[in-house]
């Protein structure tokens, strides 16, 4: 046989093997069924977490208030999982009240004067977060009195509008007047409360012969009614001579020490939340703190609202920490006035522990 016939033998083999392997393909192929037909499923949305809700007690709204709100503006409570709630008193009684039933978390407050006195009180409360370092009123005096009034000697005989006898502003200017010699009896006290319309149109309307108050109060009753400033306790200079240091526990966050054990994690998250607010504080221009905070405080010019944050500027705490020395030097204040008639340590007043953790980003 020669190879052109080989040749033609092979090829008829590999051709009938093809037929052969097709047939067998196709035979089992019909015993599987029809080819099955992808099916893509969509990946389901992931269910969002639900917000914890967190509450957190004042008496007011003070622009001591403004970390929370900017805290709140910027979605810093959403970023920790948690839905703020405020809870509003009008009295430091009932913020206590509110704390220790659990019908509220956290409470800001002034830390040297209201938390030892509830303490010494037997109220089972701890400061766990400092937010100012300086006492942020000003003493303003009607402008009829320029020449009369130089210091605070010169207010014997005259008025002063305070939130409230008892409160943080009556007990700055009962430091001041001890300063001179002067008792609380030497002047006639106005309750005034904290609104500022409230305030401004007592003193606008001559109710009042001067008010100490908070700035944003302050700058609103100069531009309409005039005055002069005779302390102001931002100025490291003023606090020095009448409170015997530049900085001192002012501003608070305070609660119940039994959170701190049964609800750590809640806690962190809230020191980690007023962390970044005080570090945008700290970080921005008195112009866009005053841009984010605008909706909160509508009832102040934001002109005025800027200068409050220019003035402001370097009274918050940098990293919430209350040292031992800054907590005695207001406490020693507020003792030495009798406003504090029992002196608390400074390890049964403040926890920093979860504090600290957070700092170390634990």
């Amino acid at each position: 046989m020669n190879k052109k016939a080989i040749t033609k033998v092979q090829a008829a083999i590999i051709a009938v093997v093809v037929i052969i392997i097709a047939s067998m393909t196709y035979y089992y192929i019909s015993l599987l069924g029809p080819t099955p037909t992808l099916t893509l499923t969509p990946t389901p949305t992931p269910t969002p977490t639900p917000l914890r809700t967190v509450r957190v007690a004042a008496t007011a709204t003070g622009l001591v208030f403004a970390p929370i709100f900017l805290a709140d503006e910027l979605g810093f409570f959403k970023e920790e999982g948690l839905d703020i709630r405020y809870v509003w008193t009008g009295a430091v009684v009932i913020t206590t009240q509110a704390i220790l039933s659990g019908d509220a978390e956290f409470a800001i407050g002034h830390g040297a004067l209201e938390v030892p006195k509830l303490i010494a009180e037997g109220q089972r409360l701890t400061m766990i977060m400092g937010i100012t370092t300086k006492e942020t009123a000003i003493w303003l005096v009607q402008d009829k009195y320029k020449d009369r009034v130089k210091t605070p000697l010169d207010m014997k005989g005259l008025s002063v509008g305070v939130t409230r006898p008892g409160g943080g502003t009556w007990a700055l200017a009962v430091i001041a007047l001890k300063k001179y010699g002067l008792s609380p009896e030497d002047v006639t006290w106005v309750s005034l409360g904290g609104d500022p319309l409230t305030v401004v149109g007592a003193y606008e309307a001559g109710q009042v012969d001067s008010i100490i108050m908070p700035e944003h109060i302050i700058s609103l009753a100069k531009t309409r009614a005039g005055g002069f400033e005779l302390i102001d306790f931002t100025k490291p200079s003023d606090s020095l001579f009448y409170l015997g240091s530049e900085t001192l526990v002012s501003t608070t966050i305070y609660t119940r020490p039994s959170l701190l054990v049964s609800d750590p994690e809640l806690c962190k998250k809230f020191l980690r939340v007023m962390l970044k607010a005080l570090n945008y504080i700290n970080m921005h221009t008195p112009q866009e703190i005053a841009e984010v905070l605008a909706p909160r405080y509508k009832e102040i010019d934001r002109e005025i609202l800027v200068k409050v944050f220019e003035r402001y500027k370097y009274v918050w705490s940098k990293d919430g920490i209350i040292t031992k020395e800054a907590y005695e030097a207001a406490l020693n204040n507020f003792y030495g006035a009798g406003l504090v008639r029992t002196i608390v340590r400074y390890e049964d007043a403040v926890n920093l522990m979860l504090l600290r953790e957070v700092l170390e980003g634990r």
